[in-house]
């Protein structure tokens, strides 16, 4: 008797783990589907998005009172969406052979700003980088100028020149007192999203 009892135990034991176990199963396969439909439905938008968006010819060379003609029209939702909110917007996209899509947005300050800005091909976002540093024009004594190139090879070299003058109680410039800084960054876009600064 008692052996049946035990029996009967491990029996039902069984029986409700086998239960338990087959919704899991059901959930997981139900929640892989779903996302591979959200991933679908991400690719297709951020696709609808590139679309508007013209390629740059390389290599390409801007300064900081450039006024950036032609800039796309998009859709705004898109736009909030991959560009990072209502201040940047997309001006061209950078072609390269990695499995990546590479943006140059503009964004508003005292000049306009270009930003790049790097994607998976599902408009994940993983990698952005400013490459004004904001100031550009001058004053009495004080003059102030960057430029940037964008090569065909993904690296971007940055010049940041300041050029300034000891100025009388007039604000006119004293002559021999001119002065010239120029520095000089390059980064790097690698083949896995990141944005390297390398000189």
């Amino acid at each position: 008797m008692k052996l049946k009892a035990y029996f009967l135990i491990c029996c039902v034991v069984i029986s409700c783990k086998t239960r338990s176990d087959k919704p899991k199963n059901e959930t997981t396969e139900s929640n892989n589907l779903s996302e591979q439909g959200n991933n679908s439905i991400e690719k297709n938008k951020f696709s609808e998005y590139l679309k508007a968006i013209p390629f740059l010819e390389l290599p390409y060379s801007t300064s900081c009172d450039d006024d950036y003609e032609n800039p796309p029209e998009l859709d705004q939702k898109l736009k909030k969406k991959y560009a990072g909110g209502d201040l940047e917007s997309p001006f061209r996209r950078i072609p390269n052979n990695q499995d990546l899509e590479v943006i140059l947005n503009l964004a508003p300050a005292d000049v306009l700003l270009p930003i790049v800005k790097i994607y998976d091909k599902n408009g994940y976002l993983k990698a952005s980088q400013q490459l004004f540093f904001g100031y550009c024009g001058g004053e009495p004594g004080y003059y102030h100028k960057e430029y940037i190139t964008i090569n065909p090879n993904l690296t971007i070299e940055h010049i940041d020149s300041t050029w300034m003058h000891k100025v009388d109680s007039l604000e006119n410039e004293i002559k021999g007192t001119e002065k010239l800084e120029v520095e000089t960054y390059k980064y790097e876009i690698s083949k896995t999203g990141e944005i390297k600064k390398i000189k």
